[in-house]
Parts: C-alpha cells; structure tokens; sequence
C-alpha cells in the first residue's frame, strides 16, 4: 500500500506503507516531511468525488489549498464564513447570507450592527439571543451552528439558512384554511417548547415566521 502526502511546499509525496512514521525528503523544497500513518495519510486522487468537500482546515494541515475555494481579494468576509448577500435587516441587527468554506454550505449569518462600548447592552442582548436559540433543539426553531467575532470587531452568529416565503406575505394572499392551520400549529408547538424551557420570544409575529 502507497501513502500519499503533502509537504507544506504543496508538492505532492508517496511512500510505501512500511515508511509510516518515518522522514521522507521532499524533492521540492528539500524539507523532511514525516509519512504519516494510513489512516490519515491516503489522500484522494486527484479530480475524485468529494474532494471538494474536505474541510478547508484539514486542506490546509496537508499544506494545499482546497480546490476551487479560493477567496477573492477583498472580499467581505465574518470569520471563515464568506459573505455572499443580504438576506434581511432588522431593528438590532442584519441577517447576512454567508458560505461555510469548511463544509461547503450556505448559512444564515446575523450581525450585530453596532459594536461600539456605548452599545454594551446591546450587545449582551445579541449574546443573550444566540445561546438562549442555540440550546432551544426543536424541528421548528432554526437551529444555531456558530458564535464568533469578527476581525473587523462585528459579533455574528450562524444559523440555518431557511429558504422559502414568511408568514406575512403568505397572509397577503391566503391560501386555504387548512395550510394556515398546519402552520399555526407548527408555530404553537415551537412556542409551547420554547417555554417548557424558560424562554418567551417577545416578538412572535408573521413576518418572523419563515
């Protein structure tokens, strides 16, 4: 068996199995890169299937750059998470839509508008708001994945991007009875959860509603 490595050159290695845990010299650079075991060394030929879904992090461990995941220079970023658009601006904050380079998927991001000390409470509140929805685990409450800050001082929290039409402009045009009925009762059994939990929404209406 042949393992396949990576110096941190980006050139590409292979020894024979036996070699794990022993120094190979890169014909690159001329660094001695360790063969690591098989169970972490084998790395995908190139061009196969999933490949383009490894972690960024792990890519970056081998000393390579993922596949088609280059960011463009100057582009708006939270973190890791690349920020594609605007999905919605509220009172206290705006929800970006953001791309996960680790995982390759589209998020919901929401940023608080001002970190400034004057603004304090606001931002406990914003604090407040993602731990208290991150531990509410319930199919109709949109689940949080991440809390961060970004380097340009703006806190964020990731969510589940919920694509499809809110309440309010469902109730412009009505559908039947009996879909708002189904509706409504996926809205009271979130609630119902929420406060065997302790927590009150203080601002449950149609347009928060997806």
């Amino acid at each position: 068996m042949t393992i396949e490595f990576a110096c941190s050159c980006g050139k590409r290695l292979s020894a024979p199995a036996a070699k794990a845990g022993e120094n190979a010299r890169c014909p690159g650079c001329g660094a001695l890169v360790a063969v690591p075991g098989p169970a972490t060394g084998v790395l995908p030929a190139s061009g196969a299937r999933g490949a383009e879904r490894t972690p960024e992090s792990v890519w970056a461990l081998l000393g390579q750059t993922p596949p088609g995941r280059e960011q463009a220079p100057g582009r708006e970023a939270l973190g890791r998470y690349a920020v594609q658009g605007t999905i919605g601006k509220g009172g206290m904050g705006e929800v970006l839509l953001v791309r996960d380079p680790e995982l390759g998927r589209d998020l919901a991001a929401k940023v608080i508008l001002s970190t400034g000390q004057a603004d304090r409470r606001q931002i406990e509140k914003f604090l407040l708001e993602a731990s208290v929805t991150g531990q509410l685990e319930h199919p109709n409450i949109v689940p949080v994945h991440d809390l961060g800050l970004s380097p340009d001082g703006r806190v964020y929290f990731t969510m589940k991007r919920v694509q499809g039409r809110d309440l309010a402009k469902i109730l412009a045009d009505p559908p039947p009875l009996t879909p708002l009925l189904e509706i409504f009762l996926k809205v009271c059994d979130a609630v119902a959860f929420a406060h065997s939990q302790g927590v009150i929404h203080r601002d449950l209406k149609p347009a928060n509603i997806m």
